[in-house]
């Protein structure tokens, strides 16, 4: 077991222990987070605006709110059990990306770690740590990917504390 992550565990064990903690997303709900993200992420290829067209596709997400004033192109959707999407293109300050959003994530940054994981099959190694920046203020997790990389961390700013995003920078 990587030393980072048995300290993380050991951690959690006895914050759970000592005090009452913010109940964690069941890992169904996660596994489903992570399944939403390689399918309508980065199962696009890289391809956001496929990315878009398989959201809106989709039978699991709805009320959507779709802006294409070419170059810039946003997508917002509403997903089952508090996990929403968002797919921003062209704009000026930020990283063209699609993101999964997990609101209600409990201990947002032990969240961040157990989809990280996730997405790494388990291998902590994979994992690069995030110092803290912008909407991130936390930091969290980058993992190298063929075409691009994805950041997953707990949004530091908002009106809650509880949400982790999951995003896809593509290359290009």
């Amino acid at each position: 077991m990587n030393n980072a992550f048995g300290f993380l565990a050991s951690a959690a064990l006895c914050l759970s222990a000592g005090a009452a903690v913010a109940e964690q997303p069941a890992d169904a709900r996660l596994d489903k987070a992570v399944g939403y993200f390689q399918s309508m992420c980065t199962g696009t290829g890289g391809d956001l605006k496929a990315s878009i067209k398989a959201l809106s596709d989709s039978a699991d997400f709805g009320d959507e709110k779709i802006t294409d004033a070419d170059p810039l192109v946003y997508g917002s959707f509403t997903g089952p059990d508090q996990i929403n999407a968002s797919v921003k293109i062209g704009f000026d300050d930020i990283l063209d990306h699609c993101t999964i959003i997990v609101k209600d994530s409990g201990d947002a940054m032990q969240t961040a770690n157990d989809i990280a994981l996730r997405l790494v099959g388990g291998d902590a190694e994979q994992l690069l740590n995030q110092d803290g920046f912008g909407d991130y203020p936390d930091g969290g997790y980058v993992i190298r990917m063929d075409k691009g990389a994805a950041m997953v961390a707990p949004l530091g700013t908002g009106v809650s504390a509880d949400i982790v995003h999951i995003n896809y920078f593509p290359e290009g």
